[in-house]
């Protein structure tokens, strides 16, 4: 079981920050998921969070809940092109199981990665007997895992000291020297040069990250409560979890050119030299039809020439 943990501040801003995250986060949630938000207030709080989570951790999409009815044709349509079969298998064990489906269908652009059941606070912390049922059918039928995520509260103050020993500060950090610049903005919309710059990180001091704010919280409240979650995940969270992943400065310089840098909102940038020298980030490169022809035909043809 993963376990993950939300503030008490964000889960009672529910629903109304999900108007945000739908905004910030187009490739996991549609218009049909902030609807019934709207109409069940009461639900879905751990399902987008944990669906959030899973993107930041491993660049991975979700769909999310009720993803085999006919009342979320956008989704039935994506089930129906992560593999033939894969709708009328899920409801077929929905229906002889009686039990609904994993809360998140997990995929990527290679296809089905997985499933995921959301435990949120107030759930029972363990699935029930035919859920677990339900899971080992999915591994047998489909070859992938089901992940269950637990999301609990948890206050986490800029600053906090957690488990693992890292913490990050509001501090001194000075641009010439090697530091990580954050950036808001849509990668699929704007350049770089057109994102909001929010805050510099310096490398550690001890076991404390530096932070430069370069914004204010009072004018920027939403844009700072996003990249203050990004801080505690990458800096905090990720390396008390994934302590095989080595130094949280080298992981949160990988960072920096993984696919979830680039689709997410906010957009760590390497100096490694300073703001003079050269910026190292994930970007997304936009081509013509003709470009992508041509880049697709080379590769054939690439293909090809080594197979001979």
């Amino acid at each position: 079981m993963t376990t993950i943990y939300c503030s008490v501040q964000v889960r009672r801003s529910w629903p109304a920050v999900a108007e945000w995250w739908a905004t910030m986060y187009p490739q996991l949630f549609d218009d049909k998921d902030l609807q019934l938000t709207g109409s069940q207030p009461g639900n879905h709080f751990a399902e987008w969070f944990a669906a959030i989570h899973l993107f930041h951790r491993d660049g991975h999409l979700s769909l999310i809940e009720k993803y085999i009815y006919e009342a979320h044709p956008a989704k039935l349509q994506q089930v129906a092109r992560l593999g033939d079969g894969l709708l009328e298998e899920l409801r077929k064990l929905r229906q002889e199981m009686h039990v609904q489906p994993p809360d998140l269908l997990v995929y990527s652009e290679d296809g089905l990665l997985g499933f995921a059941e959301v435990k949120g606070p107030g759930d029972r912390s363990e699935p029930n007997e035919r859920q677990c049922e339900s899971h080992r059918r999915i591994a047998e039928v489909f070859g992938v895992p089901t992940e269950v995520i637990r999301v609990l509260e948890r206050d986490i103050e800029p600053g906090h000291r957690e488990q693992s020993g890292w913490r990050w500060h509001e501090g001194a950090v000075d641009p010439a020297c090697e530091h990580i610049e954050l950036r808001y903005g849509d990668a699929s919309r704007d350049e770089y040069g057109r994102w909001t710059p929010v805050a510099l990180i310096g490398r550690p001091k001890g076991r404390t990250f530096p932070v430069r704010w370069l914004l204010t919280t009072s004018a920027h409240p939403e844009i700072i409560s996003e990249v203050q979650r990004e801080l505690t995940f990458y800096l905090i969270e990720h390396p008390r979890e994934h302590p095989a992943t080595g130094h949280p400065w080298g992981y949160a310089v990988y960072h920096c050119g993984t696919g979830a840098n680039m689709y997410s909102m906010v957009h760590w940038s390497h100096y490694p030299s300073g703001q003079d020298g050269d910026r190292h980030s994930s970007t997304i490169i936009q081509l013509s039809a003709d470009e992508a022809t041509q880049l697709l035909g080379n590769r054939k043809e690439s293909n090809g020439r080594e197979d001979e």
